[in-house]
């Protein structure tokens, strides 16, 4: 006789859901989603920590990559380019003061940019999806670029860089996603903006943290700190390099040295969980599937 399918001869049938499905993009492609929607973090490469010359000086450290996170992305269509950032190289000791560090790459994801952090320098820093820690005595605030898009639910995040510091002449930290960079003061380098804590993607980036500044050098024995993957300010040697994956930026250095190299930016996607239909359904579950948008054919 007749099951409970709305009058259809046949056995009922539970639904069969799928759980969501995590997916770490790399280089650049297409992504075809599997879902309506889905919940995305694009992250810009950071930035290089600044190099200095022989001088008894310090310069700052590379800005973090801007982060953007898409909390419901809307697949439309369901094929999306995109690019995963590289993050720049450390500055060099060479040169009349030694050299900036390298800007960092910006993500894509379909409309979505997440641009590059800003260089740290030896002097005046660049500007980024967080801005680039100052050298020596620049009293110059590098300015963060990020923005939001909230056509597709983007959100962004970054921080303007600090300042390098007066008289003893310590580097400015890089800006954040969540922080900005701190200024170089006294014989103290100037600590990283943080980055921010994506409870969603708990395995990747720094255990689920994202763009992170680099610390700047210090002329003294406090050289700035670097949380959130970046790296940290140093007061003799090579600048602290940043953790791959997080966009976080390198830290800055004192005297003749290079500064850090920064972390390569990410896209981690989770897409939606779908419930399926393996044959006949009550009418009334249909109904209160697609109700509460959880259909998918």
């Amino acid at each position: 006789m007749a099951g409970g399918n709305g009058g259809v001869i046949g056995p009922n049938n539970d639904p069969v859901t799928t759980s969501p499905a995590t997916t770490a993009l790399t280089g650049s492609g297409t992504h075809i989603g599997t879902g309506a929607t889905a919940n995305v973090i694009i992250v810009g490469g950071g930035a290089g920590g600044g190099g200095m010359d022989g001088a008894p000086e310090a310069s700052g450290g590379g800005g973090a990559g801007g982060v953007v996170i898409a909390p419901a992305f809307p697949y439309s269509p369901s094929s999306v380019s995109y690019v995963v950032g590289g993050g720049g190289a450390g500055g060099t000791a060479i040169g009349g003061e030694g050299g900036d560090g390298t800007q960092g790459t910006n993500s894509t994801f379909g409309p979505i940019t997440a641009y590059g952090g800003g260089f740290g320098a030896n002097q005046t820093a660049g500007d980024g999806g967080s801005g680039g820690g100052g050298g020596r005595t620049s009293s110059t605030i590098s300015i963060a670029t990020q923005t939001d898009f909230p056509a597709v639910t983007g959100t962004g995040y970054g921080n303007n860089g600090g300042a390098g510091g007066p008289g003893f002449a310590c580097g400015g930290g890089g800006g954040g996603a969540i922080g900005a960079g701190q200024s170089g003061s006294g014989t103290t380098g100037g600590g990283a903006g943080s980055g921010i804590s994506a409870p969603s993607f708990p395995g990747y980036g720094d255990s689920g943290v994202f763009g992170g500044g680099g610390g700047g050098g210090a002329t003294g024995s406090v050289p700035g700190e670097a949380p959130g993957g970046g790296g940290a300010g140093t007061n003799s040697g090579t600048g602290g390099a940043a953790q791959a994956g997080t966009g976080g930026g390198g830290g800055g250095c004192r005297g003749a040295n290079s500064g850090g190299a920064a972390g390569s930016g990410a896209i981690v996607v989770i897409e939606t969980g779908s419930t399926t239909a393996p044959g006949m359904w009550q009418m009334q579950t249909v109904y209160d599937y697609v109700k509460a948008g959880e259909w998918t054919n």
